[in-house]
């Protein structure tokens, strides 16, 4: 009969497995903000205007997604901030 291996991960190897992860879930979100870029940049083909639309919004979806908590606090008040905003 096997013996079976009944040993804890240790702490190196779950920090690699953490590492990894998070490497992975590094190239999925570059892959994804990568052909939302293609897309703006192909948009501008057509309308600037939404191109620069869709620019805002990724730059804000950026902000939201990876951003600590003092950061998107500021970028919501420069938001909020009662200035005309228009395509240039």
């Amino acid at each position: 009969m096997a013996e079976v291996d009944d040993r804890r991960p240790t702490q190196a190897h779950r920090s690699h497995v953490a590492d990894a992860w998070r490497e992975a879930q590094d190239a999925e979100a570059a892959a994804y903000v990568g052909e939302r870029v293609d897309r703006i940049i192909k948009s501008g083909e057509r309308d600037d205007e939404m191109a620069h639309n869709d620019e805002d919004k990724l730059l804000a979806d950026l902000v939201d997604s990876y951003a600590p908590p003092e950061v998107k606090a500021h970028v919501a008040r420069l938001a909020a901030a009662p200035f005309a905003r228009w395509c240039a």
